[in-house]
């Protein structure tokens, strides 16, 4: 397990250290999707509409990718909810 103080200085590290949102978002989901992977085999992101839980999904499962997908510069993915 890793320790709450060392996670919280990595996420904010990879997010402050970019000056596009996009990147620092990018080295973030990266970084979490290597570490929770690691513990339990999937990440997941909840959705929400007007503050509602509407769904969730698999970051490691997108419905389609341009550009090598979210881990990758300039990629993007489309994630459908069941």
């Amino acid at each position: 397990m890793i320790d709450a103080n060392e996670f919280f200085r990595e996420v904010t590290l990879r997010l402050c250290s970019h000056l596009e949102i996009e990147e620092g978002l990018r080295a973030c989901i990266t970084y979490l999707y290597s570490v929770y992977v690691t513990v339990t085999g999937t990440l997941v992101g909840e959705v929400y509409y007007d503050g509602y839980k509407i769904g969730v999904f698999d970051l490691g499962s997108p419905t389609s990718t341009t550009g090598s997908g979210i881990f990758y510069q300039n990629g993007s993915s489309t994630y459908l909810l069941p």
